[in-house]
């Protein structure tokens, strides 16, 4: 099992350390090791100075707290489940900025585009967002659709 320990001492004036526990499917590279070690210390602390080894097994106060963080994660999970299976949802009219149309138009007049989010097959477009939503809820509404703004939630995509 190649868990792996990250470390590096760090800082001006006083020395600081600090490690991290990872696992990983693989071994990792010596290139792979040092991508590990300056992701987490290289831009984010001064100085550093620490190295990533492969260690044999976790030391036992990690594992401890490794396996109670991961049996408090999978209670939170349950928790949410259950929220989440009583919690009610709202369609999606998701609006953007349609590049493709401003080309045809000559980069004027700006054109937004916005559809159903689960029904990509309405679409309408429009000036502005606001406009372009209330052109896509007017068609909704031709089609027969009782519909108003603040059935929605409105997304940026």
């Amino acid at each position: 099992m190649p868990w792996y320990r990250i470390f590096a001492n760090h800082g001006p004036g006083h020395q600081s350390s600090d490690e991290k526990f990872r696992y990983f499917d693989h071994v990792l590279t010596a290139k792979q090791r040092k991508e590990e070690w300056e992701e987490i210390f290289a831009y984010n602390y001064n100085y550093p100075i620490g190295d990533v080894e492969l260690l044999k097994g976790l030391p036992e106060h990690i594992l401890t707290n490794k396996i109670q963080a991961s049996k408090d994660g999978i209670d939170a999970n349950k928790r949410m489940l259950l929220i989440l299976a009583e919690t009610q949802s709202i369609p999606v009219i998701a609006y953007k900025l349609d590049f493709d149309a401003m080309r045809v138009q000559g980069m004027n007049p700006t054109i937004y585009t916005a559809r159903r989010l689960s029904d990509p097959s309405v679409t309408a477009r429009g000036a502005t967002k606001d406009k372009a939503v209330a052109s896509l809820l007017r068609a909704l509404r031709k089609s027969g659709k009782k519909v108003s703004k603040r059935d929605f939630a409105i997304i940026n995509r």
